[in-house]
């Protein structure tokens, strides 16, 4: 199994734990922080249980200008696999294709809205760019404490434990075909940040500092000059640390000139002048000379 995309550090991820937010903010990000919980969780499962297949996580797409994201989406037996995570702590029923709250028997609207507006999407878009595939559509309700009643087998939805058994059954057989031009269409029409993304102010002087963990909760700390590592259990050499500290920069600052100041600000001295320079030497372009000196990505 291999994966193509992989999920990228969020801005709000950063708001949460380097900034002072209201408690509207607070919460917002408190709500966005849940839903990629639950997304991460379904990204272990693929990983642990798909055998055969290519995925991609956290497409953001276009067609004549409407956006859509996608949370999962695999390549499986020469087949389009797409697949919605939800997280949530409350109970629902599924009735004639559409979500309610088991308590109340509301309709989810969200869920309903987007179960019909993103397969009409998607099939615009792979007709845009002439790519003819069989492709598949679900919601998978990924809390395994959560209860999901009446689903039925043409409402295409999963709960955690279904979700193992589909993955491993469809990825068992290889893909036929290679699946080149799929991949650089999808590569290249990813949506970078979202036009409806919203933007809290993170400011360089006023933000806290540090290098951020890929599980996102906790920042790294330093066992030695060679070893950071982070209370969820991960380990990172300083090549790896060095290489966070730039991406987090690159992500939250775009207009500021990534240097050698900046790498030893953010990373609060932990790594020597020499070490940070001899890495941004290596990893990116060279600009400038002195006082003026900094850099930019090297051209793939």
């Amino acid at each position: 199994m291999e994966i193509v995309k992989r999920r990228g550090q969020e801005r709000w991820q950063h708001q949460l734990m380097r900034t002072a937010l209201n408690e509207t903010e607070r919460l917002d990000v408190q709500k966005q922080q849940q839903g990629l919980n639950g997304e991460k969780l379904f990204e272990e499962l693929v990983m642990r249980y798909v055998d055969h297949g290519s995925a991609y996580f956290d497409l953001r797409l276009t067609v004549f200008d409407k956006e859509f994201q996608i949370d999962c989406l695999i390549v499986m037996q020469d087949d389009i696999y797409i697949f919605e995570v939800k997280w949530s702590n409350y109970d629902i029923v599924v009735k004639d294709g559409r979500y309610y709250f088991s308590d109340t028997m509301n309709e989810i609207t969200s869920y309903s809205l987007q179960k019909d507006r993103t397969p009409k999407l998607i099939n615009e878009f792979l007709k845009k760019h002439q790519l003819n595939y069989t492709w598949h559509y679900y919601h998978v309700f990924i809390n395994p404490e959560q209860q999901v009643y009446g689903v039925q087998q043409v409402d295409h939805c999963f709960h955690y434990y279904t979700a193992i058994s589909l993955l491993r059954q469809t990825s068992a057989v290889p893909c036929f075909y290679p699946h080149d031009h799929l991949h650089d269409i999808l590569i290249k029409e990813h949506i970078v940040k979202s036009r409806h993304e919203k933007d809290y102010s993170i400011e360089f002087k006023d933000c806290g500092k540090g290098v951020l963990c890929e599980c996102g909760t906790r920042f790294l700390e330093k066992c030695s000059n060679r070893l950071y590592t982070c209370h969820c259990g991960k380990h990172y050499s300083a090549d790896k640390y060095l290489k966070l500290a730039a991406a987090e920069l690159e992500l939250l600052f775009p207009d500021q000139p990534l240097n050698v100041r900046h790498m030893m600000i953010w990373t609060e001295n932990s790594v020597s002048r020499k070490t940070v320079s001899r890495f941004l030497s290596k990893s990116y372009q060279k600009i400038g000379q002195k006082k003026g000196t900094h850099y930019k990505k090297l051209m793939q």
